[in-house]
């Protein structure tokens, strides 16, 4: 019998157009890790997946128009949570159009685990 693995899947979205806090409509990208429990490292990318296009952020409304839509796609799987505690982490936002504040992939990376950064 397989066992079931842990596994720590890094989503990166682009081209949202959101209304976060009831402001007005903006282009967003973001990163969010996802933990998942998965036969395969193919299955926990397909349930993280669909585990935040099924519940985005709650306080997001996504206003893409059907012929502008939103892409979301799997940046990094690792295997094991690391320091995460499912579901995963919160949401991290910046400007689409925009490159990452300065520190922004340190702060990902150690959302994982301090004990991963050489691996980056």
């Amino acid at each position: 019998m397989k066992s079931v693995k842990k596994y720590a899947v890094l989503l990166y979205g682009s081209n949202y157009l959101l209304s976060k806090d009831n402001e007005p409509p903006r282009k967003y990208a973001f990163f969010v890790w996802r933990c998942v429990e998965a036969d395969s490292r193919a299955e926990a990318e397909a349930i993280a997946l669909q585990r935040v296009q099924d519940y985005p952020e709650d306080s997001c409304v996504i206003c893409n128009a059907e012929d502008d839509s939103p892409v979301l796609q799997v940046n990094d799987v690792r295997e094991g949570y690391g320091a995460l505690q499912p579901p995963g982490s919160g949401y991290i936002y910046y400007d689409e159009g925009d490159e990452p504040p300065k520190g922004f992939f340190a702060k990902l990376r150690r959302r994982f685990s301090r004990a991963t950064l050489r691996e980056w």
